[in-house]
């Protein structure tokens, strides 16, 4: 069974995502702020954080920076009513997928669904296509 950690200050939002995240079948596990969020992932085996970006203590790009940071296979989902350029900055500083609120609960689901069944998360440099530089003339 996967295991999923729901980062969000407002307990409503993680009270529908723990039910329906239940409701497939995932164990579950909250926190109310990215501090929380970093110190429960070093302590427990989790597969996937589904994370919010607007939050107290500590903010969901500092935690998605700290997190990837000191673990390379740390699999994030990102959540935001922030507007999209807090999307894409999530998205830049590693997470998987964004969804902006309100969001459909099937594409959540989805996501959690394809990230947990990964068995490492690729790192941020490995999402980006890199091109072959052309060798010199010197090198051959």
């Amino acid at each position: 069974m996967s295991r999923v950690l729901v980062v969000d200050d407002e307990i409503e939002i993680r009270e529908i995502l723990r039910d329906m995240l239940r409701d497939e079948g995932y164990e579950v596990l909250e926190a109310s702020n990215g501090e929380e969020a970093c110190n429960m992932y070093t302590q427990n085996e989790i597969d996937v954080i589904i994370l919010d970006l607007i939050m107290p203590k500590k903010d969901g790009i500092k935690s998605i920076i700290d997190l990837t940071r000191d673990f390379q296979d740390v699999r994030i989902i990102v959540m935001s009513g922030g507007g999209l350029e807090q999307l894409n900055m999530a998205k830049r500083f590693g997470a998987h997928y964004v969804f902006s609120k309100p969001f459909r609960m099937r594409d959540m689901m989805d996501a959690v669904e394809k990230l947990s069944q990964q068995k490492t998360a690729p790192l941020p440099s490995q999402r980006f296509v890199k091109r072959k530089m052309p060798k010199h003339e010197d090198e051959e």
